[in-house]
């Protein structure tokens, strides 16, 4: 049987909930995971384990090494986390088969480029729109498409099967509900706003987001402290599909220019029955029909009204809600998704071994890394670095998803944190 090796920087979150599914469904192979850092928690390594999956946590370079060698494909899971950016030169040295899966969509920070992308042997995307992006250029790109496959994160779900809203009258107060990242790197900036204009047209609407969130978080969101009154962080949900029928509306907005992608609080919102409102931008737009699967809106107002609309209109959100059960049943099963996993490994399996050239691509330095990860905001970063004037992007904000401060928890580089002492002083203003 042939051996398929992941390498991901941890099991935590919807990685591990998309790899742990992933072999739960795919048996034609022998699979085994390493993680580079310990867990936080082991649930999903509990998950891999059960599933028949050897579990290696932080291994040393030479055990490394000879587990990429003796794997008859290696699948990097990739959402540009600073250990695997810095494991590029490793893996340079050992002749092996390739194939990423990126967990990120790659349009905005972090960047999915061309030519990154064209040196693994296959590529797994997990967002329509990150493989329409491949098909719309040209060259390179264009052969990479020949040996690209979508394949959602979305673990071992079965639609079908979850608990789902039968009674579609609303409330009082009427729930409008949010899961998912609460960190403005992915989530709208002008969230809180939006709550605001709601609750002017509907007083009994009562939001609860649930999500991990920082002091810092909690501190920017309720910057307008009204909005407590009738907004509330419930913290982490262990078991979020309990929670989804309990709502009347789920709101789920993104920033602009978002790394999302499979986005399974979009998915199990839509399972168990719920009218979904969400932003224009590509990863949503590639799940949601508008005013027929959801509602997608262009602006806060616009998502306001939406949300009134939907209000107002019980007959609209039965509507809008057993087409998006019925649409995401149809789509999102697990094993369709292993399905095609295997059939791109066996895809991959034809090519030979051989040596690849990550670190020509994304440079030697962490810092020439982290500046191609940027993409088209590569200037504007430089520019801060060097202390003079430019745009911080809420994405550097974070203290994870990438961000400066996510790369200086296992790194030092000097302009990395010059960057983050930019980025600390404006946060404190």
């Amino acid at each position: 049987m042939k051996q398929i090796l992941h390498i991901t920087a941890h099991l935590g979150g919807g990685a591990g909930k998309a790899i742990s599914g992933l072999i739960r469904n795919c048996r034609d192979y022998r699979n085994s995971v390493i993680m580079l850092e310990e867990p936080a928690d082991r649930q999903w390594c509990v998950a891999c384990e059960k599933a028949g999956a050897g579990i290696f946590i932080a291994p040393s370079e030479e055990e490394l090494i000879r587990a990429i060698e003796n794997a008859d494909a290696v699948i990097l899971d990739w959402w540009a986390h600073p250990l695997m950016v810095g494991l590029l030169s490793l893996l340079d040295r050992i002749p092996a088969r390739y194939i990423l899966w990126s967990h990120i969509n790659g349009l905005s920070f972090p960047v999915l480029k061309p030519e990154f992308l064209e040196e693994f042997d296959f590529v797994l995307f997990t967002s329509p729109c990150s493989f329409e992006r491949v098909k719309e250029n040209t060259g390179i790109a264009g052969e990479l498409s020949k040996r690209a496959e979508l394949l959602y994160g979305i673990g071992d779900f079965q639609p079908q099967s979850v608990p789902h809203k039968k009674e579609y009258s609303c409330g009082n107060p009427i729930r409008i509900g949010y899961i998912g990242t609460l960190d403005f790197a992915k989530m709208s900036p002008d969230y809180p706003d939006v709550c605001e204009l709601i609750h002017e047209v509907i007083p009994n609407a009562e939001f609860h987001l649930f999500g991990k969130y920082t002091e810092d978080f909690e501190r920017e969101f309720f910057s307008k402290k009204e909005i407590r009154k009738y907004v509330t962080l419930e913290g982490f949900a262990p078991d979020p599909g309990e929670r989804y029928p309990t709502f009347d509306l789920f709101l789920y907005l993104l920033t602009k220019n978002n790394y999302a992608t499979t986005e399974n609080a979009i998915l199990e919102a839509m399972a168990a029955g719920l009218p979904v409102v969400v932003y224009d931008n590509l990863p949503e737009k590639a799940i949601v029909e508008d005013g027929v699967t959801g509602i997608v809106v262009r602006s806060r107002n616009d998502a306001a009204d939406a949300v009134k609309r939907l209000f107002l209109h019980e007959e609209e959100r039965k509507r809008i809600g057993m087409a998006a059960r019925d649409f995401v049943i149809e789509n999102y099963r697990a094993n369709v998704n292993a399905k095609r996993f295997q059939d791109a490994v066996g895809r991959t399996l034809n090519r030979p071994k051989r040596l690849h050239h990550f670190e020509e691509i994304v440079g030697k330095s962490l810092w020439e890394r982290f500046l191609y990860i940027c993409g088209d905001d590569r200037k504007n970063a430089e520019e801060l670095a060097a202390g003079k004037n430019g745009r911080i992007l809420d994405c550097f904000k974070s203290e994870s998803k990438s961000s400066p401060a996510h790369f200086l928890k296992y790194y030092d580089d000097r302009d990395l944190n010059v960057l983050a002492e930019r980025i600390r002083a404006e946060k404190h203003n």
